[in-house]
Order: C-alpha cells, then sequence, then structure tokens
C-alpha cells in the first residue's frame, strides 16, 4: 500500500475528500482513526457507504491504527529494497552477459 496523501481533519470524511482528493490522487483507501467511531458499527457503515464505489474505508483506533501504519511502513521499505534488488540484478546480469 503506498500513501498518497495523509491528511488531518475533525471532520472524518467529507464531500471534499469524496470528490476532489480521492479522483485527483488515485485513492484506494481510506484509513481513518478515531477512538469513538471505531467503536460505532453503525458510523463505520456510514462512513463506509459514503466512500465513492471502489474505495475503501478502514477505520482504527488511535493505537491499532500506530500498529496498521507501522506495517504499511515496513512494507513500503520492503518494496523498495526489492525494486532496488531487482534493479541491481538486472545490472549485473547486463554487465556479466
Amino acid at each position: 500500500m503506498k500513501v498518497t496523501l495523509a491528511r488531518v481533519d475533525e471532520r472524518l470524511i467529507h464531500g471534499q475528500v469524496m470528490t476532489a482528493w480521492c479522483k485527483k490522487c488515485w485513492i484506494k483507501t481510506i484509513i481513518l482513526v478515531d477512538k469513538e467511531i471505531a467503536q460505532d458499527e453503525f458510523m463505520i457503515s456510514v462512513l463506509e457507504m459514503s466512500a465513492p464505489a471502489g474505495v475503501k474505508v478502514i477505520v482504527k483506533s488511535p493505537s491499532d491504527a500506530v500498529s496498521l501504519l507501522a506495517m504499511i511502513a515496513a512494507m513500503i521499505v520492503l518494496y523498495y529494497y526489492l525494486k532496488i534488488l531487482k534493479m541491481s540484478t538486472n545490472w549485473l546480469n547486463t554487465v556479466t552477459h
């Protein structure tokens, strides 16, 4: 998962996010961090329904969000490490053959 946009906004998900940012940044997932909302299944359903088709909404408490974002950061580092490794292997194959 590539982090394209990070926003801090007490309005949670609203029209500007849905119409402008999702299209402009090709957003596929919204991670919403809110302690109270994370415990409210009804509000989670409302927020999921407010997202455009194809956009996933993940609602986490602050502590759960820290774990999720740490995992995403680790995946990004691994992705770039593997990309560099592949480029290095391709370069090595070119110079040795």
